[in-house]
């Protein structure tokens, strides 16, 4: 039987190349580090109340079931947090024992550099720290409480010249260039073959 092979070759080394410079694209959320979900989030992707749904992204695994964790971070133990909210609380200025009698340091924003970027991981690093997990189910997961989301992993429409400063840093940060967050640039296309099917590989 005949089997149709055919794909657009730029395509394919477009998409190889976004994947290699931005590992985070093939990773689940909750694989993400903080600095990961903080850019994606940035981004507008990783965020139930961003301006980009967060069911945009391509959630892998049919069954993968995405929630944040169902006893709210302020109520847990020091020793009971993730290592995300570890890092996001330790960047907000707790330390253990301020986090164990209540005492929030709020006062810590003052104290952090005040560029865009700053003030968007703050921002982000707080959500994580407190979710709004009633808007990401219902974004993300429906009310089937499975994944929603099929499309190309942040196929972001815009170009890179109508992100914000703050985005192009995010998205830098991420990996993205120019060339690469346009789906302009190309993987090379024999690397990439001997990648996909092997050095033996004759078309």
């Amino acid at each position: 039987p005949f089997v149709d092979t055919h794909c657009h070759l730029d395509e394919v080394l477009q998409v190889t190349k976004r994947h290699f410079v931005a590992p985070s694209l093939g990773k689940e959320f909750n694989e993400f580090t903080l600095e990961e979900t903080v850019c994606w989030a940035v981004l507008g992707w990783a965020s139930g109340t961003a301006s980009h749904s967060a069911s945009q992204w391509a959630w892998q695994g049919d069954s993968q079931s995405l929630v944040f964790n169902q006893r709210a971070t302020w109520n847990k133990h020091w020793v009971e947090l993730t290592v995300a909210e570890l890092g996001a609380a330790t960047t907000l200025g707790w330390s253990e024992a301020s986090w164990e009698r209540s005492a929030w340091r709020f006062e810590a924003w003052e104290k952090l550099d005040k560029d865009p970027l700053s003030c968007e991981m703050v921002d982000h690093m707080q959500r994580l720290l407190a979710p709004e997990t009633d808007i990401w189910d219902d974004t993300v997961l429906g009310p089937s409480g499975r994944s929603k989301g099929s499309l190309w992993a942040a196929n972001d429409m815009r170009l890179w010249s109508q992100l914000t400063a703050t985005e192009r840093t995010a998205a830098a940060t991420l990996g993205f260039t120019e060339g690469t967050w346009n789906t302009e640039d190309m993987a090379d296309v024999g690397a990439t073959i001997e990648l996909l099917f092997g050095s033996g590989f004759e078309g």
